[in-house]
Formats: structure tokens, C-alpha cells, sequence
């Protein structure tokens, strides 16, 4: 615990008094929430009711049928997510898109973890409830925090300063929370050196700093959040910017250390502003143990309000009070009704006998007398007709009809259920008891009225969920400063990490000014019945319109009917759809860039014009064919005609060898016949005839022993 000043012991006196107003002006309201949670989810007959009961020996029954409403609303509060919007403001630091989608998304994340349900229940039963902002370690082992938003532990050891005027109480200048710890607790945060025996003297208008329960002593640790201001001078920058008279030094000083050159932003005009801020007192009865500076700008503690009115109690208005209402505020005396109509006719059955008789006492036998007092027996009766003397006669027993049952009686129990649902303004049960045939859409309209008639506590549900969404926006560029990852809820209700601050360009910077950002909490997505019938009635138009099917029939039109349902898969449907719908932007964008194709009329005559180019192509081909194959019969025939040519030269060149072979043998048998050179000639002459004949290769050579000479030449 740190060093509390003198100044701040000072307080003690003043805190403490402001909590005692506060106390006081909604003890009522506290009580009022106490009994309605009782008769809610506890029992409906009060400690008065169960001692007549017990006094008339009536039945102690009784016919809660008012939980059941308020059931059926969280079922349905249970499935609607709030909607979170961030959006720019038009200043000179407009943060980057990646910045304001992960903001949002980290909204939708510490919205989505708030005990909604619990808020939602505290409103309907008891007439409000509260919510709490707060920062805390991520776990034991960091230095990094989060930011948390939850309901308080118990909505009735919060107070506000009754001068709030708003439903969430942020305009007030104070708030506290209570919280009990054990006497072992407190000694193990703050030590043993305090003295703790003043907590238990005294009280508070019913409200004891300190107590023993089940052989513990109990302190009340009371953690009060008082609002300040601090008066500054605020200057406004070309273009819409505005910073304090110390930012805008602190960026001169900048400007003169790093040695820029450039001209500093000149103001173009300057106010007086109060700047809020929020200081934490811990104290307890006798000391204030701890004094913070806070960085939050509103209250933490945020009054979730009902259904509440303000009243004036006395005739000249000076006395005002806040009174808060649960949603069942008028359904307590028809509920209490129900339950008398219930007990009577449970006493009316309770009380059935076999059998009832109206006798004299002087005609009873002795040992008979157990058959006529213990009626609730079947027994036979035996009676004296006559006395002992004979001198009387007695009247023989007479049978006794039960009374039967008002009618009044049973039509005010079947009845009292019915004038609950209209104090409610709730008509779906009653539809449902209806025996006629009703539709659907007459249901889910009746479903869709029990809703509009509990939405007052919905609107200011959100309006506190407003205010808590405002300062935690405020806290995330003070708390998320080092490169983290941090949860993110998706458009999708995707749970996702994103990484921030990080050194890669691309990733999200958290050191946005808040100024610069705004945030819109809505209802989100619409309540079952009314998805159903939003359903219902696409379907209604696509029959009766035929252009509206056509719509619906496309991806985009597919898109809002998933959105609309709640079936298992829906969510792939409509990523289905939106994936449909890029590819058709895709093939739009493809269809841009192409050229636009020509008019049906130029389409024509080019055809007409490409027909008669391929019909005078095609007669230039086939008349270049018909050339083409003249000039190869011409070829062939003049080939035949070179064939034949060069056979008769080279038949002729034959027999001029054979000639001349011929003259040699003849010339040799006639000079040397036996000449072994004569006879060498004639061989070779011979050989050199058989071993290489002569070939025609074209029309103008002739081949001999591997060489080619013209025609009409010799190879030597």
C-alpha cells in the first residue's frame, strides 16, 4: 500500500457523506429490488400471506407464472448480438482503415465476453443492474494489461450521486462499489498495522462497515471513483486538429530538437476547456488506504437502468426520486390474485369428505361415534332411534350435500394468466392457447409485440452499453502500446488474433487519438421471431412479385435471406453467396475492358463480305491447283521423254564398247592371239564392262564406277 497524504485522510469525512446520501436516496430501490428478485425466482406469497394461510389452514400452493415470461425474454435476449460501428471522424489524423477494423473488432471481443444475460436478468426482475470497467494483468506472469467489462459482483453494494440525470448515471459526479472481504483477506493486502475495530461500530442507515457472519469478521472495502476536472487552454490547427497548450509546446520542442525546418502549425484560435479525469479512493470505515490517478474519462461503474420513472412525493416538488421497475411491476397483484383463486380451490378439494351427516348427538351409539367425526372415512352410521327409556324417539340422520364450488372461483384462476400477458403486454401465450387454427405468422406477430413491449429495458440496456463502449475506446491507446496480439471478433462472429504495433508496415498502430474515432453500439442482429418473420415475409413478396423473386434469386439477394436465418450451416450460405457475388463483380470488370462488340448491321455485311472473300480465295486456289497440276503432267511427260533419250545415248555408248571390245579381240586373234598382254587387255576391257553398268540417274547424267559424268561423255 503506498503513502496516502494528509490531504487525502482529509476526505474520509466528505466521501463518506456523499455515500451516505447516496445510500439513502436509493435504499428504497434497493429493497424494491430484493423483494422482486424474491418474488420472481424465490416464492410469491409474502411472510404476511403464509401466516394468514397457516392461521385459515389453507393450502400453502401457489402458481408462479411470472418467471416464465421474463425466461422466455432472456431466451430470446440470448441470441441477439449487439452491433459495435467505429467510424472516423473528418479530422487531420484520420487513423488507417487496418487501425479502425481492428478497433472494432476488439470492441465487438470485450462486448461479447460481458455476463449479458446476467445485466438482462437484473433489469426484468429487479428494475436495473450495473456494469463495470476495469484493467488487469493478462496473467501473473505480464506487463501487459486488458481492458474488462462485466457486471459488478452485487448491483445493490453499488451507489451513484443522485444528481445523475442520464440513464447510465455518467453525468454524476461520484460513484462506489462495496466489497466484502474477510478480515484474513484484508490483513493479507494491507497488512497488520492497521486497526480494524472501528469497522464494526456503528452502521449507515442499515448498512454496517463491518460485520461477523459464520464465525468470520467481514470488512466492507468501499472503492469510490469521484469525477475531477482540470481547467486547460485548448488550441485548434490549421485543417481541424486541436491539442492543449502543453501538447502543442511538447511539438514545438520536438520540432526544435529534431531541427526541422519547417514552419510549426500556427493556431488559428484558442478556448478554455475543462478536461476530465477520474480519481479511485479504497477506503473503509476509519481510513482511506489508497488514493490513484485513473485513466479513465468517465465513471467505470455504469448504472444499467429498467424501466424506471422519476416521481415527485410532495405537492410542491421539491422532493424528487427515481423509481426503478421490473418488467413484472404490474403483474404482482394479478399473480397474487391467481394464487388465492388456487388455494381456495385446493381447500375446496382438500375438504372433500366421503360422506357428511346431520345427526343428533343423543342418538349416536358410544361405540360408534368414530364414523360420524372422522368424516374423511367411509364407514356405516348407527344410530339410536329410540332412548335408553323408550320414553323418546330420535330423528334418523340426515345426508348433508357439499356446497359446490363458485363458478366465479375457477374462471378467476383460468382467467388471471390472461390479465398477467396484458399488464405484460404479452400476447404470443395467449395465441397459443387459442384453439382455432392459427398460422404461423400470427404467432411469430404475437411473439414480435411481446418483444416491442420489453424493449424499453432493451433501449436502455444499450445505452449503458454505449457508455462503457466510449471509455473503453479511450483506454486502448493508453493500454495497448507494445507489439501484442490481441482477440478480435469478425463481422462473421469469427474469433480471430490480430497482431499490433508491430514493425511491419502493414500492421495495425494502436496510438490513435480518441477524438478521432466514434463508436455505435446497436441492437445487431434482430431477435429470433423476428428473423422468422423477416423470412416469411421475403417469401410472401418473391410469390406475389415476380420481379422480388428475381432479386432474391441472385447471389446478392441470397446474402440478405441467410442473414436472416437460423438455421446450422447459414453462415456458410452466406459466405457462399458473398463469394458468388466478387466473381460476379469480377466478370463485370472483365466485361469493361474488352471492347464492345459491333451492331448487328455491321455484323451482317461483315459476313456477307467475309463469304465473298472466301469464295474468290477459293477459286484463286483451285485455279492455282489446276496450273500446279499442268505444269506436273508437263514435268512427267518431259521426265519420260529425258528417260527415253538418255537410254538410246547409253545403249548407244554400249554397243561402241562392245564394237571396240570387239575389234580389239579381233585385232589380237589376228596379230598376237596368244599374246599374254593381248589377253590381259581383253580381260580387263572385259571386266571393267561387266563389273560397272552403266545407270541413267537423271535425264542429263549417267553414273559409271561411282563418278557422274554428262551425257555423251566418256569416264576415262
Amino acid at each position: 500500500m503506498g503513502t496516502v497524504s494528509k490531504h487525502d485522510q482529509d476526505q474520509l469525512a466528505r466521501i463518506k457523506k456523499n455515500i451516505n446520501e447516496s445510500y439513502i436516496y436509493f435504499r428504497n430501490n434497493r429493497e424494491y429490488f430484493n423483494q422482486m428478485r424474491n418474488f420472481v425466482f424465490n416464492t410469491t406469497i409474502t411472510d404476511e400471506q403464509r401466516a394468514a394461510l397457516q392461521e385459515l389452514d389453507r393450502p400453502l400452493i401457489e402458481f408462479n407464472v411470472v418467471e416464465a415470461f421474463i425466461s422466455r425474454l432472456l431466451g430470446e435476449f440470448s441470441k441477439q448480438v449487439p452491433g459495435v460501428t467505429v467510424h472516423a471522424e473528418p479530422t487531420v489524423s484520420v487513423p488507417p482503415i487496418q487501425t479502425i477494423d481492428v478497433v472494432q473488432g476488439y470492441m465487438r471481443h470485450i462486448i461479447t465476453g460481458l455476463r449479458s444475460n446476467e445485466v438482462y436478468k437484473d433489469q426484468l426482475s429487479g428494475g436495473y443492474s450495473a456494469m463495470k470497467v476495469w484493467t488487469e494483468y493478462e496473467h501473473p506472469k505480464s506487463f501487459k494489461q486488458k481492458i474488462c467489462l462485466d457486471r459488478v459482483f452485487d448491483p445493490l453494494l453499488c451507489g451513484w450521486d443522485p444528481a445523475a440525470q442520464k440513464t447510465h448515471k455518467g453525468d454524476g459526479s461520484y460513484c462506489f462499489e462495496i466489497i466484502p472481504v474477510t478480515e484474513e483477506q484484508f490483513r493479507a493486502m494491507y497488512g497488520d498495522d492497521i486497526v480494524l475495530d472501528g469497522c464494526y461500530k456503528g452502521s449507515l442507515e442499515g448498512f454496517k462497515w463491518g460485520f461477523k457472519s459464520n464465525r468470520k469478521n467481514i470488512i466492507m472495502l468501499c472503492n469510490y471513483y469521484e469525477k475531477t476536472s482540470k481547467r486547460v487552454m485548448l488550441y485548434e490547427l490549421p485543417g481541424g486538429g486541436c491539442l492543449t497548450k502543453a501538447e502543442y509546446e511538447e511539438m514545438l520542442d520536438m520540432y526544435v530538437k529534431n531541427n526541422d525546418i519547417a514552419q510549426p502549425p500556427i493556431p488559428v484560435q484558442k478556448r478554455w476547456t475543462n478536461i476530465p479525469k477520474i480519481d479511485r479512493y479504497q477506503i473503509i470505515s476509519t481510513k482511506v488506504l489508497e488514493r490513484v490517478d485513473t485513466d479513465f474519462i468517465g465513471l467505470p461503474l455504469i448504472f444499467v437502468d429498467g424501466n424506471s420513472v422519476t416521481i415527485r412525493k410532495d405537492s410542491d416538488g421539491a422532493t424528487i426520486e427515481q423509481l426503478t421497475r421490473s418488467y413484472v411491476h404490474n403483474a404482482v397483484g394479478a399473480q397474487k390474485l391467481k394464487n388465492l383463486a388456487g388455494q381456495t380451490i385446493a381447500n375446496h378439494i382438500e375438504t372433500l369428505v366421503e360422506h357428511k351427516m346431520k345427526v343428533a348427538i343423543e342418538s349416536i351409539p358410544q361405540q360408534y361415534e368414530e364414523a360420524y367425526t372422522n368424516v374423511q372415512s367411509a364407514s356405516n352410521y348407527m344410530y339410536k332411534q329410540f332412548s335408553d327409556d323408550g320414553s323418546q324417539q330420535y330423528n334418523p340422520p340426515q345426508e348433508v350435500q357439499k356446497v359446490p364450488l363458485p363458478p366465479e372461483i375457477m374462471n378467476t384462476y383460468m382467467s388471471a394468466e390472461q390479465t398477467i400477458q396484458a399488464a405484460l403486454g404479452s400476447y404470443d401465450s395467449a395465441l397459443g392457447l387459442n384453439k382455432n387454427q392459427l398460422s404461423g405468422v400470427a404467432i411469430v406477430e404475437g411473439a414480435t409485440q411481446s418483444n416491442a413491449a420489453a424493449m424499453p429495458f432493451v433501449v436502455n440496456y444499450l445505452a449503458s452499453l454505449q457508455q462503457a463502449a466510449d471509455i473503453v475506446l479511450d483506454l486502448i491507446p493508453k493500454y495497448l502500446v507494445t507489439p501484442r496480439s490481441i482477440p478480435v471478433l469478425t463481422n462473421e462472429d469469427k474469433k480471430e488474433h490480430v497482431t499490433i504495433n508491430g514493425s511491419d508496415p502493414s500492421s495495425p498502430k494502436m496510438n490513435f487519438d480518441p477524438a478521432d474515432l466514434k463508436i455505435m453500439v446497436s441492437a445487431g442482429v434482430n431477435f429470433e421471431v423476428q428473423k422468422t418473420r423477416a423470412v416469411q415475409m421475403l417469401i410472401e413478396l418473391s410469390n406475389a412479385l415476380p420481379g422480388m423473386a428475381q432479386l432474391i434469386n441472385n447471389p446478392k439477394g441470397l446474402a440478405i435471406l441467410a442473414d436472416n436465418l437460423s438455421i446450422k450451416g447459414a453462415d456458410q450460405i452466406k459466405a457462399m453467396a458473398d463469394e458468388e457475388v466478387k466473381e460476379m463483380e469480377q466478370q463485370k470488370e472483365q466485361a469493361k475492358n474488352q471492347p464492345k462488340p459491333p451492331p448487328p448491321e455491321m455484323v451482317k455485311l461483315h459476313q456477307q463480305q467475309q463469304k465473298i472473300d472466301n469464295q474468290a480465295a477459293f477459286g484463286q486456289g483451285k485455279l492455282k491447283v489446276e496450273q500446279q497440276n499442268a505444269i506436273t503432267k508437263r514435268i512427267e511427260t518431259l521426265s519420260k521423254s529425258s528417260d527415253a533419250k538418255a537410254r538410246i545415248a547409253l545403249q548407244g555408248e554400249k554397243d561402241d564398247t562392245e564394237r571396240m571390245v570387239h575389234g580389239i579381240r579381233l585385232g589380237i586373234s589376228n596379230k598376237a592371239a596368244d599374246s599374254q598382254i593381248a589377253k590381259q587387255m581383253v580381260d580387263s576391257a572385259t571386266n571393267l564392262v561387266n563389273a560397272n553398268p552403266i545407270v541413267p540417274t537423271n535425264a542429263n547424267e549417267a553414273q559409271i564406277g561411282g563418278q557422274t559424268a554428262p551425257q555423251g561423255q566418256m569416264i576415262p
